[in-house]
């Protein structure tokens, strides 16, 4: 008895559907069921015809040997004939030549499948369960970095069986990543990063059981990149004079937030009204990048507004919700990079000469706490950073930062 064939009709979409062996076929918009039966029958014959090469290419690809499944299709298009292709195929092909060689082909594959369905676990498996313990406690600009950089790693490890890899494979790995370092795609700020990401991800496996101790050289000194260390950038006072000269009022209550506050467009973008006390000129905040910790290292700071910059707060600012909108209506950075402060600082920076970036504001405000021995001690704070050390302050509610730092910023950058 023949088994009557069922497409499911999808409402939303004015089409119908069906799953055949791991696959989803759908109708055209608005076929009839006659119709789209019909056209269902042509594409099931069309798939099991292509059967035999399908298989033989997915075998090919599964081990890497892109060219030669490329080449194989080829031979086929021309012969039609699958068992004729297969004997064209033969200085092509690794299994043509004898029983051992598909002997040998058929393990590989066999392997192969294995680790991509996880039954042999790999780095690649791996990778993806530390991610996803990983997600749940970065931030999420932290974790995009520490994905994009173990991604880079998973496009070489991907496929080596979890606690197996030679000193060659690693070789051959960081071989690439120096490459791009040498012909000028990536710094070697980037590439240490990026090799801090991948041993952070060994150290994860070997403290949780899942391999045996890491070989020793994936931490040796000789695959490190080296840091160029670099003079601390900061604005000088005469071009903070140009900066102002050239912005409005708006872009200039920016640039006193940043210097002030020691904030970053994002944490401008993130700022709500209710941190403002609008009576006594103060702001309290706490680091947006650190809203998803409760770690009592992670300061809430309150900060004494300079008179210019509290001033032109209370002109600009939203006194309900957040305290800076574009006039699209929506917060100043977001998704997909959106910072509409970019573009308006890419025109002062050409009307000035500058190249420096909005970053370099709270870096000269932490720069200049950061010369001074009196006020040395205050430049974490400043920043409300996390503290790192065992010597660093826990905090219990918010502290006030004494208006004399920043004071002594101001007088040092000349505002």
């Amino acid at each position: 008895m023949t088994k009557q064939i069922k497409l499911t009709w999808v409402a939303k979409q004015h089409r119908f559907t069906k799953r055949w062996q791991g696959q989803r076929w759908y109708s055209k918009t608005n076929a009839t069921l006659h119709d789209a039966m019909a056209d269902f029958l042509q594409w099931r014959k069309e798939q099991t015809q292509g059967e035999y090469e399908d298989e033989q290419v997915r075998k090919l690809k599964l081990l890497g040997m892109h060219e030669e499944a490329k080449q194989f299709v080829e031979i086929l298009q021309k012969t039609k004939d699958p068992q004729l292709a297969y004997m064209k195929s033969a200085s092509v092909l690794p299994w043509t030549e004898s029983e051992y060689q598909q002997g040998v082909f058929d393990e590989k594959v066999r392997v192969a499948e294995a680790k991509t369905t996880g039954v042999i676990t790999t780095y690649g498996v791996e990778l993806l369960n530390y991610l996803n313990a990983k997600e749940q406690d970065l931030s999420p600009n932290r974790y995009k970095v520490l994905l994009s950089h173990l991604m880079i790693f998973n496009k070489g490890a991907e496929f080596i069986t979890l606690g197996e890899i030679s000193l060659e494979q690693w070789e051959t790995i960081h071989k690439e990543w120096k490459q791009k370092v040498t012909s000028g795609k990536w710094s070697t700020s980037y590439a240490a990063d990026l090799l801090g990401s991948v041993r952070g991800f060994f150290r994860w496996l070997e403290e949780t059981e899942r391999t045996p101790p890491t070989p020793k050289f994936i931490n040796a000194s000789i695959y490190s990149f080296k840091k160029v260390k670099k003079t601390p950038e900061r604005f000088t006072p005469s071009e903070l004079e140009l900066i102002f000269a050239a912005s409005t009022d708006q872009q200039k209550l920016y640039w006193l937030l940043m210097l002030n506050c020691g904030m970053t467009q994002s944490d401008l973008s993130e700022l709500d009204a209710n941190q403002i006390d609008w009576k006594t000129g103060t702001l309290t905040r706490r680091r947006g990048k650190h809203d998803h910790q409760t770690s009592d290292k992670i300061p809430t700071v309150r900060y004494v507004l300079w008179k210019e910059c509290f001033q032109l707060l209370k002109k600009h600012g939203n006194k309900k919700g957040l305290v800076f909108l574009h006039d699209d209506g929506k917060p100043l950075c977001g998704e997909n990079r959106r910072d509409v402060i970019k573009p308006q600082w890419d025109n002062i920076r050409k009307e000035t000469g500058i190249t420096k970036t909005p970053k370099v504001f709270r870096k000269s405000g932490a720069s200049a706490l950061g010369s001074s021995v009196e006020f040395r001690s205050w430049r974490e704070l400043y920043l409300a950073n996390a503290g790192n050390s065992v010597t660093d302050v826990n905090y219990d509610g918010t502290t006030d930062l004494p208006s004399e730092v920043t004071q002594h910023i101001r007088g040092v950058l000349k505002i």
